[in-house]
């Protein structure tokens, strides 16, 4: 189907995690259809959908932009964030299945992420969570275009505290 499947995968004794880098964009849309429990994952786990400067590209301090699914060794902690490098917001999330969309719009003067249930067009009946980020005294909207990462791997090279994980499919990504 053309999807991507990120799963962590335990060879022997080792761990082994999921990255993928694309070439760089800018300003738009970023939309990810994702199909898997980003709401319950492990507290070791940590699914990444990030822009950040390649190695080909200028590097600039604080100029990453994520959608992140991690609890950061802490089960109790909320699952998900959204930052622009190095502030963030966290929130809780609570799936009704296993299918959300998950999107970043990037523009010169803000960074707008939303979270909705589902993999339909984006409703406000569907919305999980909104966040506008629009600049503060530790960060601004980055300016120069950035490299599109997708990664999945482990807090601190901790296994799963389960000792397995789920995979984590990419449906879709649109960028516009």
């Amino acid at each position: 189907n053309g999807w991507l499947h990120l799963r962590l995968t335990n060879v022997g004794d080792t761990w082994q995690c999921a990255e993928i880098a694309t070439g760089a964009f800018g300003y738009g849309l970023y939309r990810f259809h994702i199909a898997g429990p980003v709401d319950l994952l492990d507290k070791n786990a940590v699914l990444g959908l990030f822009l950040y400067p390649g190695p080909q590209l200028p590097f600039r301090a604080n100029a990453e932009i994520d959608i992140e699914f991690a609890r950061w060794g802490d089960a109790d902690a909320p699952v998900g964030s959204f930052t622009v490098t190095p502030t963030s917001w966290r929130f809780p999330l609570a799936l009704p299945g296993e299918l959300s969309t998950h999107q970043l719009l990037w523009l010169p003067d803000r960074v707008e992420f939303s979270s909705f249930q589902g993999h339909g067009e984006p409703t406000d009946k569907t919305l999980l969570a909104h966040w506008v980020f629009r600049g503060d005294e530790q960060a601004s909207i980055p300016d120069t275009p950035l490299q599109l990462h997708i990664n999945y791997w482990l807090f601190q090279g901790k296994a799963p505290a389960q000792n397995k994980q789920p995979e984590i499919v990419i449906r879709k990504f649109v960028f516009q």
